[in-house]
């Protein structure tokens, strides 16, 4: 099995920029380049997140092939994996590289990915990007000129339980060259830097919480990672393993003066690093505290560190008193302050952060216990307590962001372990606080042949739905040569079938997808409606339009199956067992499909999805942004097979609309959104019911625009607050009002018009101010808006808007944006 991806060199523009600086020793610019790479990292590592997750992997062999070595030598490097019969390792090899190299031949029957770069951004790099891809436990980089001994291959299949990290042993491929010092070091098992990065074997977990190699260094890089390694695990748990074995000339003379001079700037560019301290180790450390507690264990932790920097996370009910505390401690560049209340984590995920520490404020441990935690946290995955205390410590992946809010999902679990978990963010457990967690209750299904164009739009969708946190199973399938285009789609039915059964215990929705498709996002009533069956009526109508008599019933580009439903299980086994029983019949899966929605549609809830939320369906172009606003969830894609197939496959020629079922359409009348505030108000499951919503006419914007405002409505005597929520579903700025009153006030908010509305906060609502209000943090959209002079302004936005309330004769304001205390 091979996978193949190819970069664009655009996506390593900064990064280019940034190793121009830095071979001018211009270090800071260098690294602000770097930091420039590192922003979009998440994305470029998205973009080339693995192609097929290969499954029973126990380590990855990484290759960096540079167009400045021999490719002889390459091949033979390839050659010397590939004869290896363990079945435990896979090979990823990245062509660091404006050329393309042919190796699909040398590697036929090995477990391999090829990641085409485009352009040269030296090893470091590089490796971090053949990291990404990585199924493995274990990470093993070799250079490219290098060949492996048999007996290191076999080492692969054990299991360094006990160990973190190994370089291992160099002989000469001329055995008439002298071995450096530093190749061999002995016959024994020691402690040892990783020096050696063209033999070096590490646990895939600790190079991604070290944040892989830096990308600017092309020497001594081994070396600066050591540093970052030692500062997560014990010393004695890198080491120098004589049974990975390697035959590597050393550098002649030319190569030896080119690497004495990359050597002495490395030395200079760590220096320069430890100086200001960069690229150091993160932890952040999450503390649930009140005025009377004492902060000297905090302190303490503070003034022993060493190898690791903390932040700490202190959550209170009484965030001013403890912030004063904390004044009076000198803590302020070390702390944040928040409410207990407080469970946004996803906001700290993208700064760097390699440990998420969780403690009591009363928990005493040092440094080194948090070593010997973290050492045990990266072996098995998993949450540490920290020396029996009330503390528990986990690694955070700086590397591959695929799975995003890692750090917020992390730091949810850890509620869980948590003995104070009643106590220390609370909320958490409320049906309406924010969960940034994956869709583990939905999966997409799909398959796709492994010709150039269906592979690329595998890969597409599966960045995409590994970006919006969505789980998949999409396979890649072996097609016959003389297999035409209606054959390979007749076997949807089979895979309908096969994969629904294989997930429907473990997630609540099985949605399928076809390959040359995508989504924009996933809108929620798709996880929300409690129907049978969800897709796109034939053609996409419009929810205005009138249904025209079709030969079938539904586009079979996407379908969403409660995976609980016996009647979709039935459906798809039906269509499934036909499809196999007729081999010979000239049909695709419509036709097959069709047939099992005639004989069980009828036993089905189900609910149409309105065609104006695809792109078929909406003839409009938005841009990503504006499908999410315009609710158009679902890229249709084409491949113009079906053109050319017209005619020559049988179809239905019966009307499909004489299935009589539970069906649930969009109407074209709607009532008026505060109609749905109150049917929301009213029982709040009607918000999650498509007849009350849908069926009423509300679009999904309108939908979730009151799921979101009811979520602030969760105990008694609200305050009634009155923000801009048109059009639907309102913007961020807007929205901000509750959200941040709900926090700070910790009550209950409640959407009310102006008439009725008490407090009016952010956004450019000012006209709206009337004698009754209370406004805090309220803007204008125009300089010379006329306010209401008797209102109480707690606070405004600007100084425009003090300007014009002391024009229209109110009071002279003087705190401007939001005084939280």
């Amino acid at each position: 099995m091979i996978n193949e991806y190819k970069i664009p060199r655009d996506k390593f523009s900064s990064l280019l920029f940034a190793l121009s600086n830095y071979e001018q020793e211009d270090f800071g610019e260098a690294i602000k380049n770097l930091n420039d790479y590192n922003k979009s990292i998440r994305k470029i590592y998205s973009d080339i997140y693995s192609v097929t997750n290969i499954s029973d992997v126990h380590t990855s062999i990484i290759i960096v092939y540079s167009e400045y070595n021999d490719i002889e030598e390459f091949y033979k490097c390839v050659r010397s994996v590939c004869k290896s019969n363990n079945d435990k390792l896979e090979l990823i090899i990245v062509n660091n590289s404006v050329k393309l190299i042919d190796i699909k031949s040398l590697v036929s029957g090995f477990k391999t990915s090829i990641i085409n770069l485009s352009c040269n951004i030296l090893p470091s790099a590089a490796r971090n990007i053949g990291s990404i891809v990585a199924s493995g436990d274990w990470l093993y980089f070799i250079d490219d000129d290098a060949e492996v001994e048999t007996e290191c291959l076999e080492t692969l299949k054990l299991n360094y339980k006990r160990r973190h990290a190994a370089r291992g042993l160099i002989y000469p491929k001329d055995p008439k060259l002298t071995t450096p010092k530093h190749y061999n070091l002995g016959s024994n098992i020691v402690s040892s830097e990783l020096n050696i990065e063209g033999n070096l074997l590490i646990r895939k977990t600790l190079f991604e919480a070290a944040g892989g190699f830096d990308p600017l260094m092309f020497a001594h890089e081994g070396k600066d990672l050591t540093r970052k390694c030692k500062s997560l695990v014990k010393n004695n748990e890198i080491i120098y393993d004589p049974k990975l074995i390697i035959y590597h000339n050393p550098s002649n003379y030319e190569e030896h003066s080119a690497k004495k001079v990359r050597n002495e700037r490395s030395e200079r560019y760590m220096a320069y690093k430890k100086s200001n301290n960069i690229d150091i180790i993160k932890c952040l450390a999450i503390v649930s505290v009140s005025e009377k507690d004492s902060f000297n264990n905090i302190l303490k932790l503070i003034e022993q560190e060493n190898e690791v920097s903390i932040h700490f996370l202190l959550l209170s009910e009484d965030t001013a008193s403890i912030l004063k505390k904390v004044k009076e401690y000198h803590l302020l560049h070390r702390v944040t302050v928040l409410p207990e209340a407080f469970s946004d984590f996803h906001i700290f995920d993208r700064l760097g952060y390699s440990l998420l520490l969780f403690m009591n404020v009363n928990a005493s441990f040092n440094e080194s216990d948090i070593k010997r935690a973290s050492s045990d946290s990266l072996r098995y995955a998993i949450i540490k307590s920290i020396s029996d205390q009330d503390a528990w410590i986990t690694y955070l992946n700086l590397l591959n962001s695929s799975s995003p809010n890692e750090l917020a999902n992390k730091a949810m679990d850890m509620v869980e372990v948590s003995h104070n978990k009643d106590k220390i963010l609370y909320k958490l457990d409320r049906p309406e606080s924010p969960k940034y967690r994956e869709r583990d209750d939905i999966i997409v299904i799909s398959f796709y042949t492994t010709d150039e164009y269906y592979s690329e739009k595998a890969n597409e969708l599966k960045k995409e739905l590994n970006w919006l946190g969505i789980q998949h199973d999409i396979q890649p399938i072996n097609i016959p040569d003389n297999l035409a285009w209606p054959d390979i789609c007749r076997k949807k039915v089979n895979y309908y079938y096969t994969l629904f059964s294989k997930h429907r215990k473990e997630f609540k929705k099985v949605v399928w997808i076809d390959v040359d498709c995508n989504l924009n996002y996933l809108p929620s009533f798709i996880h929300d409606f409690d129907v049978d069956f969800m897709a796109f009526r034939r053609g996409f109508p419009h929810s205005k339009h009138l249904e025209k008599n079709r030969t079938r019933h539904w586009e079979p580009c996407f379908f969403v199956f409660k995976s609980s439903s016996q009647v979709c299980y039935d459906m798809l086994k039906y269509a499934s067992d036909l499809e196999t029983e007729m081999p010979t019949l000239k049909a695709t899966d419509d036709y097959f499909f069709e047939e099992a929605w005639r004989k069980f549609g009828s036993a089905l809830s189900v609910f149409e999805i309105p065609g104006e939320m695809s792109s078929r369906g909406n003839k409009s172009q938005f841009n990503p942004v504006e499908s999410r606003s315009h609710s158009v969830f679902f890229k249709f894609g084409d491949s113009g097979n079906v053109a050319d197939y017209k005619g020559k496959v049988i179809q239905h020629s019966v009307a499909a609309n004489t299935v009589s079922t539970k069906l649930i359409v969009q109407k074209d009348k709607k009532a008026s959104l505060p109609t749905l505030i109150n049917i929301a108000r009213t029982d709040k499951k009607d918000i999650f019911d498509p007849v009350c919503t849908f069926g009423k006419g509300f679009t999904e914007n309108e939908r979730e625009l009151v799921k979101s405002l009811t979520n602030y409505e969760f105990s008694e005597n609200p305050i009634l607050l009155n923000w801009w929520i048109r059009p639907a579903p309102g913007n961020m700025g807007d929205w901000l009002s509750p959200y941040i009153l709900s926090k700070v006030a910790k009550r209950s908010v409640k959407y009310a018009p102006p008439p009725k509305a008490k407090v009016i906060s952010l956004g450019s609502v000012g006209k709206f101010i009337s004698d009754h209000h209370t406004a805090w943090g309220t803007g204008i959209s125009a300089r010379h808006t006329d306010m209401n002079k008797n209102a109480r302004y707690l606070a405004v936005r600007g100084p425009y808007t003090a300007e014009a309330i002391s024009l229209s004769g109110g009071t002279s304001q003087e705190f401007l944006g939001i005084q939280l205390y």
